[in-house]
């Protein structure tokens, strides 16, 4: 909450906030608009990022997220979860967890 109190703050000019959801669903429009907010020129190799790692791209060994970079922009992941979470109520987090509705979840 506290995130995106600052970029509402900041404004449109410094702060973009995309939704995993809508990157994973619609790749190319989102990451067009990422790299037009950025004020970068695209490059359709963007669609294919993982193509380029270890060779055009490097990435530190040390960072522990960066074993996500190195795979494609997948779908799979969005629904993955469903029926894993033990105990997992939907009516029970709406409830507790407020921002999940006020981002339209």
């Amino acid at each position: 909450k506290k995130t995106y109190q600052m970029c509402v703050q900041m404004g449109d000019e410094y702060c973009k906030l995309v939704k995993y959801e809508e990157l994973v669903q619609n790749k190319e429009r989102v990451l067009r608009e990422i790299v037009d907010f950025l004020g970068l020129n695209w490059l359709d190799k963007l669609l294919n990022h993982e193509k380029f790692i270890g060779d055009k791209i490097v990435l530190s060994d040390k960072e522990w997220s960066n074993d996500q970079i190195n795979k494609a922009i997948y779908k799979d992941s969005l629904n993955n979860w469903e029926g894993k979470i033990p105990g997992y109520n939907e009516d029970v987090i709406k409830q507790n967890i407020k921002l999940l509705e006020f981002f339209g979840y």
